[in-house]
């Protein structure tokens, strides 16, 4: 049980509460799991939403605000890893033809032929998925939190303590000395789509903001937080002198690099993205033999648009990385599919394309500080 420190003996105890600690904990440290999402989706059998364990006992389950309960009997039931739709219930649920764009959905949603990003606003994609930055997905999404029994965790799959790998920035945080952290990346390092970002409740900040905020007042350093990242961007651009030279000139403890899902629909191969990488690294051991790397593995997006064949090469070569240059790798990609074996992709999407939600930016900031947090 020294791996679970956050393990509850008597789960019929808990009464729902959710702050910092559970926000960032890394769930697989105990047997309760905090605002999972999950979308009720008709397949035309059934209404349901999938969870990523068999509840031993839901505790909560709640509309995206966090502030509306649902009650169990009334708006759900429980079968397996499932919540099973009730008639009657105030939970709101999609169809299979609607998620995928071949249906419309009710007003205000107001279907567009190319993307504008108004709050309304969605794009069919090619008849496979739905884009869009209104609440579609985000907005009827459940957060439910459970108990599970930790029988069903492969720890081997999850990260854990290596704060080893960053001999720098570990020397800095034992001595409780100023930290500074930079990210380069696209869309989701940038912070893209938390609720925060984009300004609707429950206001939760992005996984960087996340992650720096809660690194510094584990070990009680002040952080300096530079985010460089810019949606839409590929390691192309991540690459160009002008972004590595602010990267730099940032002069940060420990870098985060975040590209991977725009070079993957842009087409570019495994070899060109690794090379992009490559320079970026290079460049910072070079004018900063100090500064530790982190280099991630992003979040899955949607399996039915972007190439995963091409992706595992990609994750291929950011191991490569590791081995050649010592950056230390955070790897979403294998967590995300983790659980989307499990559940939906829609149940942690946000725009039914490529940005995780706040969910998801929370599984980034606790695959982060599994890494530097030592379970006690």
């Amino acid at each position: 049980m020294a791996n679970f420190p956050n393990y509850v003996g008597d789960i019929h105890s808990l009464s729902y509460a959710y702050g910092v600690k559970q926000m960032t904990d890394p769930y697989w440290w105990g047997n309760v799991i905090y605002n999972e999402s999950a979308l009720m989706i008709s397949t035309g059998s059934e209404i349901a939403a999938r969870l990523a364990y068999v509840p031993t006992r839901i505790i909560s389950v709640r509309d995206y605000t966090l502030k509306k309960e649902y009650v169990e009997g009334t708006d759900y039931t429980i079968s397996g890893n499932k919540l099973l739709w009730k008639e009657g219930s105030a939970i709101t649920y999609w169809t299979n033809d609607q998620i995928h764009g071949l249906a419309d959905f009710p007003s205000p949603y107001v279907k567009k032929e190319s993307i504008t990003n108004t709050l309304t606003d969605y794009v069919s994609w090619n008849g496979v998925s739905v884009y869009t930055e209104s609440p579609i997905f985000y907005g009827t999404q459940v957060y439910v939190t459970y108990a599970y029994d930790i029988a069903d965790l492969d720890l081997t799959l999850f990260p854990s303590y290596s704060l080893d790998d960053l001999p720098h920035v570990k020397a800095k945080l034992e001595s409780k000395s100023p930290l500074a952290v930079s990210v380069l990346g696209d869309s989701i390092s940038e912070g893209c789509s938390a609720s925060l970002k984009f300004n609707h409740e429950p206001f939760q900040p992005d996984f960087f903001d996340l992650f720096t905020e809660e690194l510094g007042a584990r070990f009680g350093s002040k952080i300096t937080a530079n985010n460089l990242s810019v949606g839409g961007k590929t390691s192309d651009w991540g690459s160009e002198d002008a972004q590595i030279n602010a990267l730099i000139a940032s002069a940060p403890d420990l870098a985060l690099i975040h590209f991977g899902i725009n070079d993957l629909g842009a087409g570019s191969s495994a070899s060109h993205y690794y090379d992009n990488m490559e320079k970026i690294i290079l460049s910072l051991n070079s004018k900063l033999p100090n500064c530790d790397i982190i280099v991630f593995c992003p979040f899955a997006p949607h399996p039915d648009i972007y190439d995963f064949d091409r992706f595992d090469k990609y994750v291929d070569k950011i191991h490569l990385l590791s081995t050649n240059y010592g950056c230390k790798v955070i790897n979403l990609f294998a967590l995300s599919r983790l659980l989307n074996q499990k559940k939906d992709f829609y149940d942690a999407t946000a725009n039914g394309i490529n940005h995780p939600n706040d969910f998801g930016h929370r599984l980034y900031a606790q695959a982060l500080l599994a890494n530097f947090v030592k379970i006690k």
